[in-house]
C-alpha cells in the first residue's frame, strides 16, 4: 500500500492550548482531513481516461482489450484501460473507513472480491469448446491506490495550507487572550 509521508511541523504548539486543544489532535485532525480529501478529489481520477499514462498501470491483454472490454467495460472508448465498472468504482468509494491517529491515517476501502483477488486458471471458452489459461492479471489494488508526483504535491499543499489556518486561528486566538 502507498505511504504518503508528510512533514507537518508547526512552530509555536503552545498556542493550540487557545483552541482548547493540542499540537498531537491538530496534526491528527488534519491528517484526517487529508486522506478525506484524497479519496473524495484524487481516487477518481484512477477511474477516468489517462489513468493508463498517469499512474503507470499494467498492461492489459489482447483477450481483454478485444472481446471482455466491449461487453462488460463501461467507459470512456479505449482509454479507459481498467475493468473498473460501475460496482467497483462504487464500492470504493462508499465502502470506505478512516482509521486516524496522531500520527496516521489508514484508509480502508471494500472492494469487490474479483478486484482483489482475480480469476488465474482454466476456463472453457464457450464458442470453441478451447481449454484458455489465464496465468496472471494486473494488480488492480495497487493501482488504483498508486499515488504519482502530482497527486503527493496536491495532497502535501492540502495537509500544509489545512495545518497553516490552523496554526494561525490558534495564534490569533492566543494574542487575543493576552
Amino acid at each position: 500500500m502507498p505511504l504518503v509521508a508528510l512533514d507537518l511541523r508547526v512552530k509555536g504548539g503552545r498556542h493550540f492550548r487557545a483552541l482548547g486543544t493540542t499540537h498531537k489532535k491538530v496534526v491528527g485532525e488534519v491528517l484526517l482531513e487529508t486522506a478525506k480529501f484524497w479519496h473524495r478529489d484524487l481516487l477518481p481520477a484512477h477511474f477516468g481516461p489517462r489513468n493508463k499514462s498517469k499512474y503507470k498501470m499494467a498492461d492489459r491483454s489482447k483477450l481483454y482489450l478485444e472481446k471482455i472490454k466491449p461487453h462488460v467495460g463501461v467507459g470512456l472508448g479505449r482509454f479507459r484501460l481498467l475493468m473498473l465498472n460501475d460496482r467497483s468504482q462504487r464500492s470504493l468509494r462508499s465502502l470506505v473507513k478512516f482509521i486516524a491517529t496522531s500520527r496516521k491515517v489508514t484508509v480502508r476501502m471494500e472492494a469487490p472480491g474479483y478486484f482483489v483477488t482475480p480469476f488465474i486458471g482454466s476456463w472453457v471458452d464457450p464458442k470453441s469448446g478451447k481449454v484458455r489459461q489465464i496465468r496472471k492479471q494486473p494488480d488492480k489494488v495497487s493501482e488504483v491506490v498508486r499515488v504519482d508526483t502530482e497527486d503527493h504535491n496536491l495532497i502535501e499543499h492540502f495537509a500544509r495550507r489545512r495545518l497553516f489556518s490552523v496554526a494561525q486561528l490558534a495564534h490569533q486566538l492566543a494574542a487575543f487572550g493576552d
